[in-house]
């Protein structure tokens, strides 16, 4: 099977002083701090075999905060894009993430693997795209992580746009931004989204929803949360 995890380091890789290389190669090519990780990642040398990675449990008082949250959706996500942890709208929001075959919900099967995900999100190539780009970046930080490898390996086989996607060696981090969804129950949907990594959990993703007060997509999410 065919590694989509890692491209061959380039020769100057290992060399000794590889960082003031890179770094006149980042302002060469006008990389963003995000980009300029990467490259910096996928130079570091890779010695240990794969084996799974450990995620550090959800902190009980980012629990309690998912908890306290009700009027949009939130969700704490690993590098992985395993969900830890979703606030109850969150759930009802992400129309059948449940329905992924899997032990664990994933945002990257659920958006490649569900034709409910397709429908959900009314510029789906461009979610799609993202989360191609959330794994590469996850892929260059823990090229050692096999449940990572297996999980990009299943996407490529799977699905011919991920695997497309996945040969540009896009990266992506979430920050902020605003998406449209499509819910089978409440209709369409604009939502901004505020993402960020908890101090000490930086492998961890808490993705907060927002919402224009007064707008129709704000009266649809009080619908879906219910009474």
């Amino acid at each position: 099977m065919e590694d989509w995890t890692s491209a061959s380091p380039p020769a100057w890789a290992s060399s000794v002083r590889v960082s003031p290389v890179l770094d006149a190669v980042a302002r060469a090519l006008q990389l963003d701090d995000v980009e300029k990780q990467h490259l910096f990642a996928l130079a570091k040398p890779q010695q240990q075999p794969a084996r799974p990675t450990t995620i550090e449990a959800p902190r009980p008082g980012l629990l309690a905060m998912l908890a306290n949250i009700r009027n949009v959706p939130a969700v704490l996500l690993d590098h992985r894009l395993d969900v830890l942890a979703m606030n109850t709208l969150g759930q009802a929001f992400h129309v059948e993430i449940d329905a992924v075959s899997t032990d664990r919900q994933n945002l990257a099967r659920y958006v490649f693997q569900s034709a409910a995900a397709r429908a959900f999100y009314i510029d789906w190539a461009e979610s799609g795209r993202e989360i191609v780009g959330m794994l590469n970046l996850s892929a260059s930080h823990h090229p050692q992580d096999a449940d990572l490898t297996e999980l990009i390996a299943e996407l490529s086989e799977s699905d011919e746009d991920f695997r497309r996607w996945w040969r540009d060696r896009d990266v992506f981090r979430p920050r902020h931004g605003t998406k449209r969804y499509r819910h089978p129950l409440v209709g369409d949907l604009e939502l901004g989204y505020e993402a960020f990594n908890p101090i000490g959990d930086e492998d961890q993703l808490l993705g907060i929803y927002t919402v224009e007060p007064g707008s129709s997509s704000e009266d649809a999410l009080a619908r879906l949360a219910g009474p």
